[in-house]
């Protein structure tokens, strides 16, 4: 026997009552419309890609409903703004699309935006985001036609979510930039190819804040990426709007092992490129240029690499840097007893020893290496 409750009882059911009345006749579902809970029912017949219940919803409900912007809690229990289309997508329900598409066509906001804007969901049901992204591209999807928000050159961003301490942050990327996130190289490739093929975005494309996806990689240290990149003949050139440009990346970073570790696997990949000594010197907006972090940072190994490479040379004007960037780093930063067995106190020491030996005219006076106070005495000691 169906259902039937007068529309005037309808708000005594309970949540569950709610999605479970999608079942009933046709003649009385359009009393959900005054339901409280309808939300529920809908979120719930998308998480659980229910098709008949959801064909029994279609009956009663215009586009707006999957349009209009509701609020929900996330895994990370965050009230988030979304909409219904927004969790089709995302979940990857082609099913429940289809059945929107049949009757209203492609409605609501930008659906390559959905399904870039959050990597986590780029890296499960693979097979069914590939099912997702080739209904479209099937169905001559067109985000300028399609798109039923009014269309600017922002529009065309893809608005990624990230969770920072509870916070919600949001930055424009754009879906290359995305899929630096990813680990797996091979599925980064399956993206790749899906959104240069399809014209999603070019491989220099520069986001809102003009970095390109290979500048991109360079800051999340995704170094398959960043080779991948380069084999297709990315350019290396670009700068961001702060002026920062590949090795300002690369270097304004702690100096510690991985970090150096990852600038020798980049500088081997572009070593060879043209024109690659003016970026060591290009200075960013603060006027600061990447030689300038590899002297105060004390990056000895990015040094000497680019010393071998005759792309540097040793100068007094360099102590002097490396002195102060010592003497910082240790008096401000790292303060221990133990300072002569790190990591960066042996880097430091590699690098003013290097300096030294190559400036003949740079005179060591006995009162400064032999202030036992000086920050600097642990390393003239070695020295000298």
């Amino acid at each position: 026997m169906d259902l039937v409750i007068h529309i005037y009882k309808f708000d005594f059911l309970q949540k569950k009552d709610i999605y479970n009345f999608l079942s009933a006749s046709k003649q009385n579902l359009k009393f959900l419309k005054n339901s409280k809970y309808l939300n529920y029912a809908i979120i719930n017949i998308i998480k659980f890609n229910n098709i008949a219940k959801f064909n029994n919803l279609m009956n009663f409900i215009d586009k707006s409903v999957f349009t209009n912007k509701i609020k929900i809690k996330n895994k990370y229990n965050i009230e988030i703004e979304t909409t219904f289309i927004h969790e089709i997508i995302n979940l990857n329900r082609i099913e429940l699309l289809n059945i929107i598409y049949n009757k209203f066509g492609f409605i609501g906001e930008n659906y390559y935006n959905i399904i870039f804007n959050n990597f986590h969901y780029l890296t499960f049901n693979i097979k069914n985001k590939f099912n997702l992204l080739n209904y479209l591209v099937n169905k001559n999807y067109d985000v300028l036609k399609n798109n039923e928000d009014q269309f600017n050159n922002s529009n065309y961003y893809f608005t990624y979510w990230s969770y920072n301490n509870n916070k919600i942050i949001n930055t424009n990327l754009l879906p290359l930039h995305i899929i630096s996130y990813l680990n797996d190289i091979n599925l980064i490739k399956k993206y790749y190819e899906f959104i240069i093929n399809n014209n999603l975005q070019t491989i220099n494309d520069i986001d809102n804040q003009k970095l390109t996806c290979f500048l991109f990689s360079i800051k999340l240290q995704n170094y398959d990426y960043c080779k991948f990149l380069i084999e297709n003949n990315c350019n290396i050139y670009y700068s961001d709007t702060n002026k920062c440009n590949l090795f300002h990346f690369l270097l304004n970073t702690e100096n510690c092992y991985n970090n150096n570790k990852f600038f020798n696997k980049i500088w081997n990949l572009v070593k060879f490129e043209k024109n690659i000594k003016n970026l060591i010197y290009e200075k960013n907006i603060n006027n600061i240029a990447p030689i300038n972090y590899i002297l105060k940072y004390g990056k000895y190994s990015a040094f000497k690499k680019l010393y071998d490479f005759n792309l540097v040379k040793c100068n007094n004007s360099y102590i002097e840097i490396v002195q102060n960037g010592y003497k910082y780093y240790f008096s401000n930063i790292y303060k221990s007893k133990n300072v002569e067995k790190t990591y960066q106190f042996s880097e430091y020491l590699k690098l003013i020893k290097l300096l030294l030996i190559n400036n003949l005219d740079f005179k060591l006076t006995n009162n400064l290496y032999q202030k036992k106070n000086d920050p600097l005495y642990n390393v003239y000691k070695h020295i000298y």
